[in-house]
């Protein structure tokens, strides 16, 4: 596990203090904001009024609320809050439904509790991805309280009738639009985002050329993402746009991974589009391509494929991640000289992205370049390692047709593979094993006698921080006066 900072430490001890209703002090908006987010995290339940006092003391501008509050709410409502997340509403979902019988949110009235009339006048970011149902009409209610809004995220939402006209209306100042995973079938109204320089319209599907034909008198736009990650869609949107032979004259990067794009297609935009630069076309293995004078991310060769893990990474697009993390790992396979600046790509990938296909691919990197490279390693590489135990590469030793059991043969293979490593970064990732549950003591004890002396096993046993436990298991299943080897015979 990495250390954590003192800035770290002290906000969390903040957090306790104000949960223990220890705390009279006020912090400028860096601190307090992370102060939330620690508080968010603890999932507290506070007295309202003294939500209230504490929210008087701190100087919230950036709010995650991942699980909606009330005391959320009434943390952030005498804030003047310039960027807010709204992710999941069970807890409150009953006070803003329009209906008690009817499931529909009134999203407005929600914001409304939240924001404060500053708060309203300044927001400038607002996600409220989701799938929850939302009154009629409510783009153009959200338009009137937010004037200064430059950031919109409404992905997976369901727009009803004219409503994304309603939404393009009402925000004539958004610089960033996010409406991937909509059911938008037509653009129609987007022409009046005249201040527009990013959209995202990932995963969605037009019947013609025609609906998209108003994107193009967007004429600021500078980053379109139209790729798609589902393989039940038809993946023609890159034809439709080409179809219309029409110019974004601005338009310096295009996202159309996943796409039924080619060489040729791109090349045809490249010639229209005098100001384009670089575009993300990850495709099938064997589909990749390069074009002159563009720059491409995809998994044709090792660098190209390092950018595109980056790319998504900062995205945080799980589907792409694995993809790139697969490809990775085979120029890894392939390669004599190994790299260790990977371990930075990958590390951030797997820090970054939680599913499954992610740690898998991620930790099954990870174990391949050190295991490659581990004589060239420096120190923080070799602990930088341990994350191959902790809850990634782990995975891929798990056996799914033996519930709650882990292959231990290719665990054992894998881990005794590591031979060169010295007594003390050996005994950590044998350590993490078993404190991951992944390893009974015995099963320990075996891999270690592999490869390691007794005395070996002792020395990092106790030198190593969090294993004296460990350590003292171990020796009580050993009989006494045998050796380590012996006991496995």
């Amino acid at each position: 596990m990495a250390c954590k900072s003192l800035s770290d430490i002290s906000v969390g001890q903040v957090a306790k203090n104000i949960q223990h209703r220890d705390y009279d002090s006020c912090f400028n908006p860096e601190i307090s904001n992370q102060i939330f987010t620690k508080l968010v995290a603890l999932d507290i339940e506070l007295d309202p009024n003294y939500c209230l006092q504490i929210s008087r003391k701190l100087n919230i501008t950036k709010a995650v609320c991942k699980n909606v509050t009330t005391e959320h709410i009434k943390l952030l409502s005498n804030n003047c809050i310039l960027s807010l997340t709204i992710g999941n509403i069970d807890k409150v979902k009953q006070v803003y439904q329009d209906d008690k019988e009817n499931p529909i949110i009134n999203i407005a009235r929600l914001l409304e509790d939240v924001l404060g009339e500053e708060s309203r006048q300044n927001l400038q970011y607002l996600d409220i991805q989701g799938n929850e149902l939302f009154s009629y009409n409510w783009p153009k209610a959200l338009g009137h309280m937010l004037p200064s809004l430059q950031t919109l995220i409404v992905c997976q939402r369901s727009f009803i009738n004219d409503e994304f006209s309603q939404l393009c209306n009402s925000f004539p100042n958004l610089h960033k639009l996010d409406i991937s995973d909509t059911n938008i079938g037509n653009l129609s109204g987007i022409s009046n985002l005249k201040n527009l320089q990013k959209l995202c319209m990932m995963n969605l599907e037009f019947e013609s050329y025609d609906d998209i034909k108003e994107l193009f008198e967007v004429k600021s736009l500078r980053v379109l993402n139209i790729s798609r990650d589902r393989k039940d869609f038809k993946p023609s949107l890159i034809m439709q746009y080409i179809q219309l032979k029409e110019v974004l004259p601005e338009l310096r990067f295009l996202d159309c991974s996943g796409t039924n794009v080619d060489k040729e297609s791109i090349s045809t935009i490249q010639n229209s589009h005098p100001n384009l630069k670089k575009v993300a076309a990850l495709c099938e293995p064997g589909k990749n391509f390069i074009v002159p004078e563009i720059k491409i991310l995809n998994s044709i060769d090792l660098g190209s494929t390092l950018k595109c893990l980056e790319h998504y990474t900062t995205l945080k697009h799980d589907v792409f991640m694995s993809q790139c993390l697969h490809a990775l790992f085979n120029f890894i396979k392939s390669s004599y000289h190994i790299d260790n600046e990977w371990i930075q790509y990958v590390y951030r990938a797997i820090n970054t992205c939680s599913s499954d296909n992610v740690q898998i691919q991620g930790g099954a990197c990870l174990s391949l370049i050190v295991k490659k490279s581990i004589k060239t390693m420096r120190p923080y590489e070799v602990a930088l390692s341990r994350v191959v135990c902790k809850g990634s590469v782990a995975k891929t030793f798990y056996n799914a047709s033996k519930p709650n059991s882990w292959d231990l043969t290719v665990l054992e293979r894998k881990v005794v593979s590591l031979e060169v490593l010295k007594p003390i970064a050996y005994g950590i990732i044998v350590r993490d094993m078993c404190m991951i549950n992944i390893l009974n003591c015995k099963e320990t004890l075996r891999i270690l006698h592999r490869g390691m002396r007794e005395e070996e096993v002792k020395q990092t046993m106790s030198d190593v921080d969090g294993t004296r436990d460990i350590h003292r298991r171990l020796t009580e299943l050993r009989p006494e006066g045998r050796k380590w080897g012996v006991f496995f015979n």
